[in-house]
């Protein structure tokens, strides 16, 4: 078994750094001294032109000034810094880049220099941040929805709700009890419904209908399902009360249908 020098094996780093990576280097006043290749071209900048410029990723105007100056407060303490730049190219479309920055100096030399290597993570930025906006509106479209599951013990008492309802946070429903905000005459449907499930160890499902702050009768429909612990054991039941939003369209339906055949008092006596 043979192994590889040491000079040989920088070189073979180095080589693939540069192949591979974005790095510049620049002086301390933040001037490029060099650009490889790879930067150039995923900057889109001229090679020629760049060297003896400020470096733009240094005062993106994509970034508040609380993030330079702790940029340059870390290099200027002879510090790596490391974080995400950014840059726009011509053409307007926005780049992501993972940087690390080192600053640097020769026995020979008075002032710093700044070694700078970077990786593109503009499609990981993108894809976060469509994930983010996902995840916004499916809570949205979750909140929206006329669904709420609650976590009961066997007597009714909540031990998690999904979100806030019958005016109440999650906090505050937490440890009451479900019968205390159902329609009072399906106490004995919901009792009876929660009892089977613990017992049976088996679903339940049943209708109900509350009235809003109008006097308007809503319908739902009500699934209870049992939890068990590793033994076997209901240590508690999932309730989810959803609108029957079938039914409810149906009776706005037959009261509009109501509403338009009544005959109008002015027109009684003729």
């Amino acid at each position: 078994m043979t192994f590889m020098g040491e000079n040989k094996l920088k070189n073979i780093i180095l080589s693939q750094l540069e192949s591979n990576c974005m790095v510049t280097i620049t002086d301390d006043l933040g001037r490029v001294e060099y650009a490889n290749n790879v930067f150039c071209k995923t900057l889109e900048y001229d090679s020629d032109k760049v060297v003896g410029e400020s470096h733009t990723l240094f005062k993106s105007h994509l970034h508040s000034d609380p993030l330079y100056k702790g940029l340059w407060r870390t290099l200027k303490m002879g510090k790596t810094w490391k974080g995400t730049l950014s840059e726009t190219l011509s053409n307007g479309k926005e780049i992501w880049l993972d940087a690390t920055i080192i600053p640097f100096k020769t026995k020979k030399e008075k002032h710093t220099r700044y070694l700078a290597i970077y990786n593109d993570v503009t499609q990981y930025k993108l894809d976060n941040k469509n994930l983010k906006e996902e995840n916004i509106k499916s809570k949205t479209l979750f909140n929206n929805m006329p669904v709420y599951v609650f976590t009961i013990t066997k007597h009714g008492k909540i031990l998690n709700v999904s979100k806030e309802c019958y005016n109440k946070s999650i906090q505050d429903l937490i440890n009451t009890y479900i019968y205390d905000y159902i329609n009072i005459d399906f106490f004995e449907v919901f009792k009876r419904n929660i009892d089977y499930v613990f017992i049976n160890k088996t679903l339940s499902e049943f209708e109900s209908y509350d009235l809003d702050a109008n006097g308007k009768k809503i319908n739902y429909s009500t699934l209870v399902s049992p939890n068990f612990n590793e033994l076997g054991i209901v240590v508690s039941a999932t309730l989810i009360i959803k609108q029957n939003l079938k039914k409810n369209i149906i009776n706005e339906i037959e009261e509009l249908r109501a509403s338009t055949l009544k005959t109008p008092k002015e027109y009684s006596s003729l």
